[in-house]
């Protein structure tokens, strides 16, 4: 019988955010994100993943025209 962790590594929670490690440490720091220590490791709890990002079905990807988008010049192109 498989069930769900209670705890998820930082490993795990960083690719189920899609952030950096040093983005989630600095989101622990400011208290945006509650990491316990056991031990050496440090955990998150599932259930502050689903506080930080609750399931939202009605949120739909948004379609950007950048058809009419300036393009760049040789000189904004060009390096130094």
């Amino acid at each position: 019988m498989l069930s769900t962790p209670a705890f998820l590594s930082v490993t795990e929670t960083c690719q189920r955010l899609s952030i950096s490690r040093s983005f989630f440490y600095l989101l622990a720091k400011r208290g945006n994100l509650r990491a316990v220590k056991l031990g050496r490791r440090t955990l998150v709890p599932l259930s502050e993943l689903e506080r930080l990002v609750p399931s939202t079905p009605d949120v739909r990807p948004v379609q950007v025209d950048i058809s009419d988008a300036p393009r760049p010049t040789k000189s904004a192109i060009s390096t130094a």
